[in-house]
């Protein structure tokens, strides 16, 4: 199965989503509201500015989360976690603090049938994406395990191979271009790794994932100044 997600990146989440059923056993109709909707999202994560926060970013969390959600027997419990991670880069301005915010609100304004009247499908949507904004477990102790699952897999790309997360850190800088200088961007990015480390004292928190932790605080250390 993850395999069969590495294939298909590169070639669009709409190819993704179709074939979710045969990877995780979820339905596209089951968490999008319409044909149009997968259009839409797919175009916001080809905007011209984004360099890392795409489609692509998008496929990894889906492909690295693929044996967790194949573990996991309640359908309901997988849509809401499919919906979180493919909204919730969905708005994406370099910078913007309320990116997160507004990738909920889409979420919730688009929510298919099966998801529009259940009040705790969607703001469990909305608590997983919001997650995503500073990597922090949530006050809620019932979606606490799937949290971790979005946020360990959000931040997986910082506890891979060295030359991957110096490429990465590359592409985030293409996207604060003429924002800020490369100067800039480095004290900023070397401020960012030192807070990071400082208020997670344990990056990852799934089982899932918890290989990575070493190498990824060794990743952040080479960012700082």
């Amino acid at each position: 199965m993850v395999m069969f997600l590495e294939e298909l990146n590169g070639r669009g989440l709409y190819l993704v989503s179709d074939s979710l059923v045969e990877v995780i056993g979820v339905y596209t109709g089951d968490f999008f509201r319409t044909s149009a909707e997968l259009p839409f999202v797919e175009a916001r994560y080809r905007e011209s500015h984004r360099y890392y926060h795409t489609e692509a970013h998008v496929i990894d969390m889906l492909r690295v989360l693929t044996p967790a959600l194949a573990s996991i027997h309640d359908t309901a419990r997988k849509i809401r976690l499919v919906r979180a991670v493919i909204y919730h880069d969905v708005y994406y301005a370099p910078g913007f603090p309320l990116n997160e915010r507004y990738s909920a609100n889409l979420a919730r304004r688009n929510a298919p049938a099966s998801m529009r009247y259940d009040d705790d499908a969607l703001n469990t949507v909305d608590a997983l994406i919001m997650v995503t904004k500073d990597h922090h477990l949530p006050k809620r102790k019932d979606i606490r395990d799937d949290a971790a699952l979005i946020i360990d897999a959000d931040l997986s790309r910082i506890g891979g191979p060295h030359e991957e997360f110096v490429d990465d850190s590359r592409l985030i800088g293409l996207e604060f271009w003429g924002l800020v200088t490369p100067v800039e961007y480095r004290k900023g990015r070397s401020e960012w790794a030192k807070t990071f480390l400082k208020e997670h004292p344990k990056i990852f928190r799934s089982d899932s994932f918890s290989h990575l932790e070493d190498r990824a605080r060794e990743n952040l250390e080479s960012l700082i100044m």
